[in-house]
């Protein structure tokens, strides 16, 4: 495994003013990717996961729910094919057993409550897996992880961070969502996947963090 410090560093190298609430993100999901394989980086806008992570053998896609999100990534002038702007709350028939990890930073928490956000969940799609009507019900970021996880390939991991807690607090002028190891499940149930590991950590300015490890049964 790789010395925090010699993870640290290299992350610093890629953007040396990495904002103190990413820091643990970025390495949490980092030391959990045991070994490298195929990463769907979802909420990508201003990550360098997908930076770090192909310097150490792995590929990696970057995706986005937020229009905004393509407009920054070509200023940036990064790669635009790799790079995809998803509608992530319904299916993604193309991506299907795809990928060995997906990780969600910094994003799941403010589902809920994004604007820019309109699905029409009263619709079905010829392409929907089956059961897909069946989640129809759940709240929002129940359905864009139920959608993810017929992405990944059997035991592949979905690495998530979040607030934690239990309900809606305000970061800021951001509502946002909490989860714990025990409320969970109600995303974690529908989209048979198990929580493998998880892990709190609290970040001086911000509420407490909540790291989940969850992996799709084979």
């Amino acid at each position: 495994m790789v010395p925090t410090s010699e993870i640290i560093s290299e992350l610093l190298s890629l953007h040396p003013n990495i904002p103190n609430n990413m820091m643990p993100q970025y390495m949490w999901a980092i030391e959990r990717m045991v070994k490298p394989g195929l990463v769907l980086d979802v909420g990508c806008d201003g990550s360098i996961l997908d930076k770090y992570l192909e310097r150490h053998g792995f590929e990696v896609l970057c995706a986005d729910i937020d229009p905004k999100a393509a407009f920054y990534w070509n200023r940036k002038r990064r790669d635009p094919n790799k790079f995809f702007l998803i509608d992530c709350l319904s299916p993604l028939p193309s991506w299907h057993d795809k990928f060995d990890y997906i990780t969600i930073i910094c994003t799941l928490e403010h589902i809920e409550t994004l604007e820019y956000i309109g699905v029409d969940f009263t619709s079905s799609s010829p392409s929907a897996p089956s059961g897909w009507r069946d989640c129809l019900h759940l709240d929002k970021d129940a359905v864009m992880v139920h959608a993810l996880s017929h992405c990944l390939k059997p035991d592949g991991k979905m690495l998530i961070t979040v607030n934690y807690g239990d309900g809606f607090d305000y970061e800021g002028r951001w509502k946002v969502r909490c989860y714990n190891e025990n409320n969970i499940s109600r995303i974690t149930d529908p989209s048979n996947l198990s929580l493998n590991h998880w892990y709190t950590t609290n970040v001086e300015g911000f509420l407490p963090f909540f790291f989940a490890e969850l992996v799709k049964h084979g």
